[in-house]
């Protein structure tokens, strides 16, 4: 068999379509690798599927996370999967690895799917239809598994593919009511984000749909929810930098030939101006973000500048604040400070009196969804459901600070 028939067999395009060419984004779901089938499964829309995809390993652990392309452009700190789980198959030879919901709602007009794509059906009549990827150790055939499901909803076979094993990946799609609830999460968040990050690049083509991406509360379930994207406008910032009592200024504003990796620069001009520069291409906790520079900015007024704060040349005091797992990172790459990658920037860690407790730690979870989010063409929009602790490091420049005043501080910031 040729590489392009075998890589067909281990491949399944599908969209949703009604009767009036109505559709959803078009998605692909494969085991296809290294010129073989293999145990491992992917699923992805399939315009982006080289910088976004869902892969479902052969032991039970999967991930969402950004592909190779994206992740080379981004900090270290934030190239980790947006999230990670393992599934339980329960005991039996099968386990349903994930969920795409597509309401008959969302549909929009697009152009006609390529002749080798699967159209699944639908009517006015369906409110959702729920494509499951059910990953079974057998070739046994998913009657069984649509007899199990029935009373969930009426599931047919859309595709079933080949595993290395000999097992059989197997695309089912049933109608069901609609998941209001998680509807109502996702329009919500497309409007009213607790964090942005904004990505170098779009990721993929296809701008009328953003994807909705969630753990269902009783099944614990991982699942994407599709939403059109015609009556939405994604906001340059989350509301919560409304509470920022001084002025909030784009990251793109810092006037400096190599920014820092940190969350955000805080700043006092000369003319008493509190300015607070928020670097959303950082994966970092804004949320609680506000909060943290109030407390910075009291203690300056009221005890002066502790040693967390530097005062350049033009008069202006700054500080930045970042996350502790950031701090950590780039503390265990260089615990002697020598090559931060920023000049004059000497980093020792946490100072005494200023760990890290083991529960900040703990809730720093960067291979969990701790909280849903929403991803739509270079943005990826947060609804943070435990807000995370950041730290303050002091700023230097070798251009402005005197070698011999070079130093490095570090105040932690309590929640």
């Amino acid at each position: 068999m040729s590489n392009k028939k075998l890589k067909d067999l281990c491949t399944a395009r599908f969209a949703v379509v009604d009767g009036g060419g109505r559709r959803s984004r078009e998605w692909k779901l494969w085991t296809y690798a290294s010129s073989r089938p293999s145990d491992e499964v992917y699923l992805a829309p399939r315009d982006c599927g080289e910088s976004l995809k869902i892969s479902m390993h052969s032991k039970g652990e999967s991930q969402l996370g950004l592909g190779p392309n994206m992740r080379g452009q981004l900090a270290s700190i934030d190239r980790h999967a947006l999230d990670r789980w393992r599934d339980s198959n329960n005991g039996e030879k099968w386990r349903i690895a994930y969920g795409l919901y597509f309401p008959y709602a969302e549909l929009r007009d697009g152009p006609t799917l390529e002749s080798g794509s699967f159209r699944v059906p639908v009517s006015k009549a369906s409110e959702c239809t729920l494509m499951l990827v059910v990953i079974s150790e057998e070739k046994t055939g998913p009657s069984a598994l649509i007899s199990a499901l029935s009373s969930t909803g009426d599931f047919s076979l859309v595709a079933r593919l080949p595993r290395a094993s000999g097992g059989e990946v197997y695309l089912l799609a049933g109608e069901i009511p609609n998941p209001s609830t998680a509807i109502a999460n996702a329009k919500k968040l497309l409007t009213m984000p607790s964090k942005i990050w904004e990505l170098p690049y779009a990721m993929g083509t296809d701008r009328a749909f953003a994807a909705y991406f969630d753990v269902h509360p009783m099944t614990r379930q991982r699942f994407a929810l599709e939403i059109a994207l015609d009556e939405f406008v994604v906001p340059k910032a989350p509301l919560v930098y409304e509470k920022f009592r001084g002025t909030v200024s784009a990251w793109n504003a810092v006037l400096l030939a190599q920014k820092p990796e940190v969350c955000s620069l805080l700043c006092i001009e000369k003319d008493g101006t509190e300015r607070i520069y928020v670097n959303q291409g950082m994966r970092c906790s804004h949320e609680n973000l506000f909060t943290r520079a109030h407390d910075v900015l009291d203690a300056f007024h009221n005890d002066g500048p502790d040693r967390g704060w530097t005062k350049r040349n033009d008069g202006v005091w700054m500080t930045r604040l970042v996350s502790p797992k950031l701090a950590e990172r780039q503390w265990a790459a260089d615990p002697d400070g020598r090559s931060t990658g920023l000049p004059g920037w000497t980093y020792k860690g946490p100072q005494e009196g200023h760990f890290i407790p083991e529960d900040v730690e703990r809730n720093i979870r960067e291979n969990t969804l701790s909280e849903a989010i929403c991803i739509t063409g270079g943005h990826i929009l947060y609804d943070v459901s435990r807000p995370q602790p950041l730290l303050r490091i002091g700023y230097f420049d070798e251009q402005l600070i005197p070698r011999e005043h070079q130093f490095y501080s570090s105040t932690s910031v309590e929640g």
